[in-house]
């Protein structure tokens, strides 16, 4: 299991302090994420399994969109063979018979209908929701200490928060009350932006194209007025790297303004 120390080549997370109820996201390469839950210490039963009973949780993203959540338990009542958290409050159905019986356990995501009305598949936010039930009088079918809650698919990695949902109870022990500490609200932040590319290494920087899109144009010859003495240097206007902004500069956008030859090398925009 890897925990988002990063996103695609590029690490970024921010570690959470470790509280006795603690919510990670975890990287799986391809634009999903698992939510997993750790519990330790004194939110932990004699058996080392989970005091927690439920969960209700906001999960948002900055930029693009939550295309789906899978990967949660669909089997209902957490057993010995099968243990976590898979009852969703929200949207759990029942037969309406005798005795009554669960119909369809639901998703964990939180229905549009509900009074607060949250968002929905397809839209940045989201309010998720997780209920264990099992026999008290079997121990080991408590939820196990860490559990994948569920997995969540998203358009573009991106800062991510998950915070208690105060209106539904945040995160709730069995038999009632709070846990003794969480890291919530777990906030990661984007990934950081990629460099600036180095003008230097354009194809064609040594023909005068300061900016990468293959072309000598009025954007090189402004280049060159913005660097002028006494403006400040910059590199990207010294079209011969003579440390310098000079006539020879002018000259080189000269020599390869249209119709004249712009480039002497096969050139594909760098933007």
């Amino acid at each position: 299991m890897k925990v988002i120390f990063g996103f695609l080549a590029i690490c970024w997370f921010v570690s959470p302090l470790m509280g006795a109820v603690s919510l990670y996201l975890v990287d799986n390469g391809d634009l999903t994420i698992d939510l997993v839950m750790v519990c330790d210490g004194d939110d932990l039963d004699a058996n080392g399994s989970a005091r927690v009973a439920g969960l209700a949780l906001d999960f948002s993203v900055s930029e693009g969109v939550i295309v789906d959540v899978f990967n949660y338990k669909t089997t209902g009542e957490s057993v010995v063979v099968d243990r976590g958290y898979g009852i969703f409050p929200g949207t759990i159905t029942f037969t309406g018979g005798t005795p009554e019986e669960i119909a369809s356990t639901g998703t964990p995501v939180a229905p549009a209908s509900a009074p607060d009305m949250p968002g929905q598949i397809g839209s940045s936010a989201i309010v998720l929701e997780f209920c264990a039930l099992y026999d008290q009088a079997v121990p080991q079918a408590a939820p196990d200490a860490t559990t994948v809650l569920c997995t969540i698919a998203i358009t573009k990695y991106c800062a991510m928060t998950v915070a208690a949902n105060a209106q539904r109870g945040g995160v709730v022990m069995t038999g009632g009350g709070a846990p003794s500490s969480t890291n919530l609200p777990l906030i990661i932040p984007g990934p950081p932006d990629p460099p600036e590319p180095d003008c230097r290494s354009f194809p064609c920087f040594e023909n005068g194209d300061s900016n990468g899109d293959c072309q000598i144009t009025f954007s090189d010859v402004s280049a060159v007025i913005a660097a002028w003495p006494p403006n400040p240097y910059a590199p990207c206007a010294d079209f011969n790297k003579d440390g310098a902004i000079t006539f020879s500069d002018v000259s080189v956008l000269i020599a390869h303004w249209p119709p004249n030859p712009g480039c002497s090398v096969a050139c594909e925009p760098i933007r």
